[in-house]
Parts: C-alpha cells; sequence; structure tokens
C-alpha cells in the first residue's frame, strides 16, 4: 500500500511536466520560457499557459497541414478554422504567423465571434515583413509582353507601351464591353493598381484641367440655348451641352480616331459635383464638344474639363487603356520590373463580425472592390502597422466597436474614404475608449470627392490624434459625435479641387475638441483656383457646418488656405480661442446665418445640427451634460418676422484671443447672414501684428491698424514665438504635431 502509494505522488509530481511537452510532430509550436529551479522540498508550480503559434506560407498546403513551421497552412483562412479547435484558456495568445509571399483572395478573409480571442488570450494575424494580401489578380511584369494589339497602332510610342489579356484572368469580353459602355467608365473601369497606387486611365491634359469657355451652355430640345434645367420645369428643357474647350486643343482633339469609348469629364459648374459624360461630336471648323445633359447645373465659363480613355493618349508612364477586346496596354516607368502589381476582383479584404481581441499585425492588404478591413462589433480590435491602399469600394478601414485601435499603419490610394470608425454610445454618453493615431494617410477620394472623409468619427470616446494626412481633394475628418477630440495631427494639401467644405469638421454635441493641429495648404490650387465662379464660397481649415455646434478650436496652427480659417455656419456654443491663422484668402473667422431656415421651421432642422441630435438631447442625461442644448434647440426667440435669417441665429459663439498675421483681402471676421442683434456673447479679440479689430456689432473699429505686411516676414516658428502668450502653443508642442517616429504611448 506505501508503495503505491508513492508511485501515485510521484506521477502527480510529473503531471505538470507531461502537459507541458507537446507533440511536435503534430501540434503547432508554443512559446518557451527558460526553466527555474525551485526551492528544497518544493513541489513544482503548474506551467503558466503559453502563446500558440500557427503558421501560414505561400507554400503550404491546407489539405496537408498541422500549423507548424514544418507544415504549414497555405491560406490565412484554412489557419482561421483551425484555430477554432483551441481552447482560449488553455493560451497566453493565439498568433497566426503569415510568411511572407503574395496571397491572392477572390472573396474577403471571414472572420466570426469564434475567431477572437479573451483579455488573457488575445488572437492576433502576424505578417512577416513582405506579407501581402491581394483581394483579386496579382501579376508580375513577366505576365506582360510589347504592345502588339489593334490598338496600339495609335499610340504615340508604341515601343514603350506593354500588355496584358484580361480574359485570361477572369475578365469576359462581354464584361469589358459592359464597363466600356457605362457612362461613367472612370469608376467602373478595371482598376489598373502598381505598388499600391492607382494607375491612370489615358488622358488629357496629363495633369490639371482645361477651363471651358463662355460659349458653353445647355440646348433645348428644339436646338435653342437655354437656361433651364430639367429641375425647373416648363415648356423648354435641356438636352445637350455644348462645351466650349479652347481652340489650342482642337487639332489634338480632332486627331482621336474614335469617340465611341472616350469620356469628358469635370466640373462644369461647381467644385462639389463632378461630371462625366459620353462626346456626342466635335464641331470640325470650331472648338466646341457636344455631350449629353445630365441633370443639375448649367456650365459656365471657367469650369474644368479633361478627357480620358483615349489611346491616343497613351503618353506617360503610370497610364493604361482597356481595348474592347480586352487587352490592358500599359506605360511603365523604371520600377516596373519589380513591381507588385494587382487588379481588384474581390468584395473586401477581410470582414469580422463580433470578433473581439483581436489584432491585424505589420500586413499589407490591397485590392478590392469593396471595403478593405470591415468589422461590426469589434471590441479590443487592433490594427497596426499594416498598409491597405487600392480599395476601390467604399472604405480602407471600416469598423465599430469599444477600444479600438487603428495605428500606425500605411493608408493611401482609396477611391472614396478611408477610416470609418464608430466608437461607445452617444445616446447613453458611453465612451467607447477608441483611437485613430500615428496613421500615414493620403491619395483618397480619387472618384468621390470631395465628400469622402479620411476619417469619419461617430458615437463618444473617440481621440484621433498624431495622424498625417495630406494629398486629396477630400476633407482630412468630419466627426459627428460627442467627447470626440482631434489632436497634434498634420493635416495639408486637401481640397485640391474643392469649394465650400472644411479640411476638418469635428462639431456635434459637447466636448468635441479640435486642438494642436497644423493645417495648411487648404483650397483650391491650379486651374480650380484661377476661376472666381468656382471658389464662390471657399473652403476652410476647420468648418463647422450646417449648424454644427459647441464645438472648440485652440491651440491649432492655421496657414494658407485658399478661402477661411474656421466657418462657424449656423451653428451656436462654439468657441474659436488662441489659435494662430496666418494667409488666408478669405475670412480668418466667419460665422454664417445658414439658408437652412425654412427648413428649421418646418421642423427638419434646428439649430444644434438635429441630423446629429435626436430626442435623447431633451433627456435629464444630456441636460446635465450639456445644459445649454435643450434650451437652444427650442429657442427661437430672436426671430424677427419675415426675415428668413431668423431661424439661424448663431447664439453663444465665443471668437477670442487668434492671434492674425497677414491678411490678403484686408478682412478678419465677417458675420455674414447674422444680424447684430441676434448675437449673443460674442467675444472677438483679435491679437496680433498687422491685424484688424472688430466691435460686437461687426463693424471695424476706428483703431483698426495699417496693412503692410508680407507673409514671407517670419517663418512659423518665429511667429510661434511673436504669438506666445495669446495662441495656446509654443515650438516644443509644435514640434510634437504629426506621426511619432520612435515607441510612443498616448498620455
Amino acid at each position: 500500500m506505501k508503495k503505491s502509494l508513492s508511485i501515485i505522488l510521484a506521477l502527480l509530481m510529473l503531471l505538470p511536466l507531461l502537459t507541458a511537452c507537446p507533440d511536435n510532430h503534430s501540434t503547432p509550436q508554443t512559446d518557451t520560457t527558460p526553466e527555474t529551479e525551485s526551492p528544497a522540498n518544493e513541489i513544482p508550480s503548474i506551467t503558466e499557459p503559453q502563446t500558440l503559434k500557427l503558421y501560414v506560407s505561400p507554400a503550404g498546403d491546407d489539405n496537408d497541414a498541422d500549423g507548424s513551421e514544418e507544415k504549414p497552412y497555405g491560406t490565412v483562412q484554412q489557419a482561421v478554422y483551425a484555430s477554432r479547435k483551441y481552447k482560449r484558456t488553455d493560451y497566453a495568445g493565439i498568433d497566426i504567423v503569415i510568411k511572407a509571399g503574395t496571397y491572392t483572395i477572390t472573396s474577403p478573409i471571414q472572420l466570426e465571434k469564434m475567431d477572437g480571442g479573451t483579455e488573457s488570450c488575445p488572437v492576433r494575424l502576424i505578417g512577416e515583413e513582405g506579407t501581402v494580401i491581394v483581394g483579386g489578380i496579382a501579376l508580375t511584369a513577366a505576365d506582360f509582353e510589347p504592345a502588339t494589339g489593334s490598338a496600339a497602332q495609335y499610340m504615340p510610342n508604341p515601343d514603350k507601351i506593354v500588355q496584358i489579356n484580361l480574359t485570361k484572368y477572369g475578365f469576359s469580353i462581354d464584361e469589358i464591353r459592359n464597363r466600356l459602355n457605362d457612362r461613367n467608365y472612370q469608376r467602373v473601369a478595371p482598376t489598373f493598381i502598381v505598388n499600391g497606387e492607382y494607375q491612370t486611365l489615358a488622358r488629357y491634359p496629363n495633369e490639371d484641367w482645361i477651363n471651358i469657355g463662355a460659349r458653353s451652355t445647355m440646348i433645348d430640345q428644339y436646338g435653342n440655348p437655354t437656361m433651364v434645367t430639367d429641375n425647373e420645369g416648363g415648356e423648354f428643357q435641356a438636352v445637350t451641352m455644348n462645351i466650349e474647350y479652347g481652340k489650342e486643343n482642337m487639332a489634338r482633339t480632332l486627331s482621336w480616331h474614335s469617340l465611341e469609348y472616350a469620356r469628358a469629364a469635370g466640373h462644369y459648374n461647381v467644385l462639389w459635383v463632378p461630371d462625366n459624360t459620353i462626346i456626342m461630336s466635335f464641331e470640325v471648323d470650331d472648338d466646341i464638344m457636344t455631350v449629353p445633359y445630365q441633370g443639375g447645373y448649367a456650365p459656365i465659363e471657367g469650369g474644368l474639363l479633361y478627357w480620358y480613355n483615349i489611346p491616343e493618349e497613351l503618353d506617360v508612364p503610370g497610364e493604361y487603356y482597356i481595348d474592347e477586346d480586352g487587352i490592358l496596354y500599359y506605360y511603365p516607368d523604371e520600377s516596373f520590373g519589380d513591381a507588385v502589381i494587382s487588379m481588384p476582383l474581390s468584395a473586401g479584404l477581410v470582414n469580422m463580425n463580433d470578433t473581439d481581441h483581436l489584432t491585424l499585425e505589420r500586413i499589407h492588404f490591397t485590392s478590392s472592390l469593396a471595403n478593405g478591413i470591415s468589422g461590426g462589433g469589434c471590441d479590443y480590435l487592433t490594427i497596426k502597422d499594416c498598409e491597405v491602399s487600392s480599395i476601390v469600394g467604399d472604405k480602407a478601414i471600416t469598423v465599430n466597436g469599444d477600444n479600438i485601435k487603428i495605428m500606425g499603419n500605411h493608408l493611401h490610394d482609396c477611391s472614396v474614404g478611408v477610416i470609418s470608425l464608430s466608437t461607445g454610445d452617444r445616446a447613453t454618453l458611453r465612451e467607447g475608449n477608441s483611437i485613430i493615431y500615428n496613421n500615414h494617410i493620403h491619395d483618397w477620394g480619387i472618384f468621390h470627392y470631395p465628400y469622402a472623409d479620411a476619417i469619419s468619427g461617430g458615437g463618444c470616446g473617440l481621440t484621433i490624434s498624431h495622424n498625417e494626412i495630406h494629398s486629396s481633394n477630400a476633407s482630412a475628418t468630419s466627426c459627428g459625435g460627442a467627447k470626440v477630440i482631434i489632436e497634434y495631427n498634420h493635416v495639408y494639401d486637401l481640397l485640391r479641387t474643392s469649394d465650400d467644405i472644411g479640411a476638418v469638421d469635428n462639431s456635434g454635441s459637447g466636448e468635441n475638441i479640435t486642438r494642436y493641429n497644423y493645417i495648411h495648404d487648404v483650397g483650391a490650387v491650379g486651374a480650380a483656383a484661377e476661376v472666381p465662379a468656382l471658389n464662390s464660397m471657399g473652403s476652410a481649415a476647420i468648418y463647422w457646418d450646417a449648424g454644427g455646434s459647441y464645438a472648440t478650436a485652440y491651440g491649432n496652427v492655421i496657414e494658407t488656405v485658399n478661402g477661411n480659417g474656421v466657418i462657424i455656419n449656423g451653428g451656436r456654443g462654439c468657441t474659436v480661442r488662441n489659435n494662430l491663422i496666418i494667409d488666408c484668402d478669405r475670412w480668418y473667422v466667419q460665422t454664417t446665418a445658414i439658408l437652412y431656415a425654412q427648413m428649421w421651421k418646418d421642423g427638419v432642422f434646428y439649430p444644434g445640427n438635429p441630423r446629429n441630435n435626436p430626442d435623447y438631447v431633451h433627456t435629464d442625461l444630456w441636460k446635465e451634460f450639456n445644459p445649454d442644448l435643450d434650451k437652444v434647440i427650442g429657442d427661437y426667440s430672436k426671430t424677427t418676422p419675415d426675415d428668413p435669417y431668423g431661424w439661424a441665429a448663431p447664439a453663444g459663439n465665443s471668437v477670442h484671443s487668434n492671434w492674425i498675421y497677414f491678411n490678403k483681402a484686408v478682412r478678419d471676421f465677417s458675420n455674414w447672414g447674422a444680424r447684430p442683434y441676434w448675437i449673443e456673447d460674442w467675444v472677438l479679440h483679435f491679437s496680433g501684428e498687422e491685424n484688424f479689430d472688430f466691435g460686437l456689432d461687426g463693424i471695424p473699429e476706428e483703431n483698426m491698424t495699417t496693412y503692410n505686411s508680407r507673409r514671407d516676414k517670419y517663418t512659423i516658428e518665429e511667429l510661434i514665438v511673436k504669438a506666445e502668450g495669446v495662441v495656446d502653443m509654443d515650438l516644443e508642442r509644435f514640434a510634437k504635431i504629426g506621426r511619432v517616429m520612435d515607441e510612443w504611448n498616448l498620455d
């Protein structure tokens, strides 16, 4: 009996060691830690859980894999499926390690609730350097051959052109021809991507636009010029448009061998409406092009125009053309030999449903006809150090949930927006504790500008910090939640072909703060900037539109805006203070009584942006959170009879202690559309050299200083030093703006 008992005790002491030894032949690897000696006469403790590693490789075989390095899975999806059989309570984490290489998918990688982790066992999909997931066709330079197709004869340099037959890769002739016949071919054409960047359908001019002439007009059903649009009714209706495009371009357009698939595109009237039409004809003896009338606006002198999808214009590197036989022709540059080349076919790259405690890390996702990474109800989701590019669909990343981190990513070349994140709950003011930081975002809104934001935020409790956002016709942010902070971002080179829109919008209903950002080079440039009719409203660095209320901006540096520094468009309770605002073509701060007045009166809108303020703003919780909001929504006491601006009284705003420098337009503050007696509690104080001080009624005071300076008199850093003590910015804080290149933790 004693002998049996001693054997049992010995086996019990060995049990932790036996259970900790995996079968290396059939079980994935786990991380191990060095053993330590136990004190004498002490029973060893049970081994702590370790991280399980499952491997994926381009050389793997899903049918003969166990997830080890020796037998990796061949697809990420199969590794995800395999991870389900491992209990999260048995491990400290599960890592799906994706070996370097290119993985092509034709449908999104799908992750469900069971594929997520827990607080004690998070799941990570981690790519090695050089891991690329392509949603469609992956190509190399070796797949191309010299151009010999029938369209090559029309190209100016056919010896520099390469071609590929798309029908070998899943495109049918009928599909190609149907897309060619779509009026808006630019958006439906097979998208050609090299090194993660959109290539350009062959166009003229190669850069910028042509301004259309004064003889541009609409033509009615009787062949007569008309200015009556189809929105106005009546006997005469527009049918076609005549576009005067300049005699210097006539020889070029008349040399094109066919107009069957050529397109005209641009902004014939306003910058916020894109035009895209087939070409009906060119007048042989005149610089008039006839196109169908497509509704909306009549063409005006100075409107913008270019042509595309023309083989004769395949004349610079980066352009391509697809003929009706499915042959893609491309003008490569010197980097083409080693390029990553793709064409999207998949409707998404990663889809997640209620997948918690998941990290996507160090993976290049590229080429998608829908969203790139999508996730609904995903708490504790982290997307880190990834690259997401060439998203033809809506967003590169669109997710919702709490405790989400989107950080350190490179996000670019998206036809619409980039990030959409909703977190927390605005109705109950539950904060989602989510953050978007340290990302590099550029080149988006390619086909859907200007209303295609780099970052759209909603809900409650979101921080957008230390991002670099640039190079687009669209906006950087549009946030309408509560308790949203936008800080330390470097925002520049935006709204290049836009008007009446802002680079940064963070309006809402309380505690929405825009601070310590550097926003510069905003507004129309080139041909778009040269025509006053196309810039009638002017863009803005910070724009609280459509009655956006209870927003605050301080400590920002705003520089070089073709338009306005800050616009408060009909809102209430907004504060603009202690900012450095330099070199704006229009107003430095403009507050307006917006023209939605009658709609407010009819109950469609009301002050405080009702689209973002549903019934719950009248609850006790919200009355305590924002005591003024409930009162202001129903407060029409400043209305005067028969005055259309009466319903849009921008009351309770504060504009003070801003340092304004180099005023081109000799204007600092505008209260356009709002009568002085409607303005409550204004605090107007502009401080600094060569500035203009206004009284409460918006009229310049007698001590207005003289306009006698130039912008290049001081550097930004010198102006910050000069403005210290007035603006909430110094050189140390200014140096922190933008991406952080080393390890950094949010305060």
